[in-house]
């Protein structure tokens, strides 16, 4: 089995990385926030915990303000629209510059901050959902902050949005601009934030 991990706001999991970790999120946590939790037979959780609170702060000083993970999100939703463009042959590539300043049609990995999208081509174009408005986003977060996955009935479970919006926008937004935003909609600041490595895999993002 591989390695999975994924981060946990008052229990509910977003950002889940298959066989390994997001550095910039474990970037956001110290050796001070580990936990080891036992749990006899079902196994050991290896955990990075710390606060809403704290871990804005921590985005805060990086520039990452409420307004400004606001800003990346309405940026996000344009190269999602111009995926959907490429997609449907609404509009062509954008070439792209190489480091000598010449122009080329190679395609490139995908972005690691939205700043990095412009002249790139979008990685996930075969996702042809419709894309949503910011206040979409931002209510499907609240939604999922609120919901208790647990108590989830089968028909709940077949309601969810697919493809999911908050993954496909993962690929658009910076994974640090992404978790400013789903901490400034956290509903408690004193809530639990945490980068579990428990190599279980965990629907979310």
């Amino acid at each position: 089995m591989g390695h999975h991990s994924h981060l946990e706001i008052a229990g509910h999991p977003f950002l889940s990385c298959r066989d390994g970790y997001l550095e910039d999120l474990a970037a956001l946590f110290t050796e001070s926030d580990r936990r080891v939790v036992h749990h006899g037979a079902q196994g050991t959780e290896f955990v990075y915990a710390t606060t809403v609170t704290s871990l804005r702060e921590r985005l805060q000083v990086q520039g990452l303000t409420a307004g400004q993970c606001r800003r990346d999100l309405t940026e996000a939703l344009k190269v999602w629209a111009l995926a959907q463009q490429l997609a449907d042959g609404s509009a062509s590539a954008p070439r792209i510059q190489n480091t000598e300043g010449k122009a080329s049609d190679r395609p490139t990995a995908k972005p690691k901050t939205v700043r990095e999208w412009r002249n790139q081509r979008p990685a996930p174009t075969s996702w042809t959902a419709r894309v949503p408005n910011a206040k979409e986003i931002e209510d499907e977060v609240r939604r999922r902050l609120a919901r208790c996955w647990d108590d989830l009935s089968f028909e709940d479970m077949a309601a969810l949005p697919s493809p999911d919006p908050l993954y496909t926008l993962s690929w658009y937004m910076s994974y640090r601009s992404l978790t400013r935003l789903l901490l400034e909609l956290a509903p408690d600041e004193h809530a639990e934030v945490c980068l579990n490595l428990s190599g279980s895999s965990q629907f979310g993002v």
